[in-house]
């Protein structure tokens, strides 16, 4: 028997797909108001990630024929992200109008159930996906890929556990955020799981390219009501024996994976042979792998440890993007920019666990700041400051990149506002404007905090200078300013 005691996830994320894959299947009508209580009732559960909704054809799945009315119901709570499965980019569009956080794009690991279920190949499901990509990257959203069939094909039988790697490479290339790899018929054995997970392993650690952290979850077995066995690297508790296992015919089409066990492409801003929790989001290359960019441990995603590479490569498509130099928890040993060390104290004082990294050339718009750390603009946690007129103090308005701050909705919170040039910026802050940080204020400002930040577990903000960053997650925010979330944004902001 395999020892399982360090190779336990410290950390588990869930997704619950109920509303979503457990409702669609349902062969009687489920009224609207019902399934807006479903799904209010898991974000009040404390589900982080809540699959509301599909955007498919009514035609092929009635059931979702009102995703759109459900998503406008729902009461959205913040830190929850609600994803939606899209199959094309008509989903897409109507995802994005409708609110969606997370975009699910679906394949399969066999290339008989693709040619079934989605009447095309596994090549071809992939390019089909590239469009919405761009469009999830251009909006800042996030994208899940999820792979069907990964452990057994109702048409095929037996999946080789490099097929599933092949079809997570290609979902990594196409830039998703987390990859689900589905036991979707109920077949998978603990033999099975551990050999596709080692298989994915070795295809991105051994290889030198970015790691992936392989972690199993949970999976669900194909009924319309959700029973969940937990999973470790080396068991999931299931019925012994493949041959034994029974194979189920797959429902047609628009049906991806039942459940997940997510591979998380955390790898920015982290050594090859390292790799964080899943908490950290990325959505597009990652940084250079040469150098590590924070001071906080992160946890290896391999039962021994991966082989730290004697040389490590550059990551792909990353010729131009600026280098990320290390900054020490220290100020005794490096000397800093004034502002810059100042936030590095306030973080310290705040037992903020990762200290600012400095870029290589300097990011004074959201924009530049996401480029230059390789994730997508929404993650990048901008900090407006606006002239209280009757105060004459600053008002901090830190929001998601990839929105555009609204100013009536700021001055209906906290009244009239007057002009804030840069001289008054830095006066009031002790930052210049393209370096203002959430933290370390030279007098302490009226702060307002977008929910638009709440999409994304990790965010990136200024630490006092435009070439400084920090991490953090949305939650640090509320707690370092002491004011609730609200809704101070309009329509996303384009690119600049």
């Amino acid at each position: 028997m395999m020892n399982t005691t360090n190779t336990l996830p410290r950390r588990v994320e869930v997704v619950e797909v109920g509303p979503r894959d457990g409702l669609q299947n349902e062969a009687e009508p489920v009224p609207l108001d019902a399934k807006v209580e479903l799904v209010d009732r898991l974000s009040a559960a404390g589900f982080p990630n809540v699959e509301a909704a599909a955007f498919v054809s009514p035609k092929w799945v009635p059931q979702m024929a009102d995703s759109a009315e459900v998503m406008a119901r729902i009461r959205r709570r913040p830190g929850t992200v609600y994803s939606a499965l899209v199959p094309n980019m008509k989903g897409m569009e109507a995802a994005l109008a409708a609110g969606a956080g997370e975009v699910v794009v679906f394949s399969a690991a066999s290339e008989a159930f693709a040619q079934k279920n989605i009447n095309c190949s596994i090549a071809e499901s992939i390019d089909r996906f590239r469009p919405v990509a761009e469009a999830a990257r251009a909006a800042g959203v996030k994208l899940r890929g999820s792979i069907s069939v990964a452990l057994g094909c109702p048409y095929q039988g037996e999946v080789e556990p490099a097929a599933v790697a092949d079809v997570v490479r290609r979902l990594a290339d196409l830039g998703c955020d987390a990859i689900d790899i589905a036991d979707t018929i109920g077949v998978g054995t603990p033999g099975r799981v551990q050999a596709v997970f080692e298989a994915t392993a070795r295809a991105f650690l051994w290889s030198g390219r970015p790691g992936i952290s392989t972690t199993p979850t949970a999976r669900r077995w194909p009924t319309s009501s959700r029973r969940c066995s937990s999973a470790s690297p080396a068991s999931i508790r299931r019925s012994p024996g493949w041959a034994a296992a029974p194979m189920p015919r797959a429902r047609p089409a628009t049906s991806p994976p039942r459940t997940c066990s997510i591979c998380c492409t955390a790898w920015v801003s982290r050594p090859a042979w390292t790799c964080a929790p899943w908490s950290r989001p990325a959505t597009s290359s990652p940084a250079p792998s040469t150098v590590p960019t924070t001071a906080a441990p992160a946890r290896r995603c391999w039962r021994n440890g991966p082989r730290r590479p004697e040389s490590p490569r550059p990551a792909r498509r990353e010729r131009n993007r600026p280098a990320i130099l290390p900054m020490s928890s220290s100020t005794e040993s490096v000397s800093y920019p004034d502002s810059v060390a100042r936030v590095a104290a306030t973080l310290r004082e705040l037992r903020h666990a990762e200290m600012p990294v400095m870029l290589d050339a300097a990011a004074r718009t959201a924009q530049q700041a996401a480029d230059a750390l390789g994730v997508s603009l929404g993650q990048i946690a901008k900090s407006i400051v606006f002239r209280h007129a009757e105060s004459d103090r600053a008002v901090l308005v830190v929001c998601a990149g990839d929105r555009r701050v609204d100013e009536h909705a700021v001055a209906a919170q906290v009244g009239r506002l007057a002009r804030a040039d840069a001289d008054f910026v830095r006066a009031a802050t002790g930052f210049a404007i393209g370096g203002v940080s959430p933290v370390g204020h030279r007098n302490p400002p009226i702060a307002l905090i977008d929910a638009s930040l709440w999409r994304f577990d990790r965010i990136w903000a200024a630490a006092g200078h435009p070439h400084a960053v920090f991490p953090l997650v949305p939650d640090d925010l509320q707690r370092w300013l002491g004011v609730a979330p609200g809704t101070v944004t309009a329509a996303p902001a384009a690119a600049r």
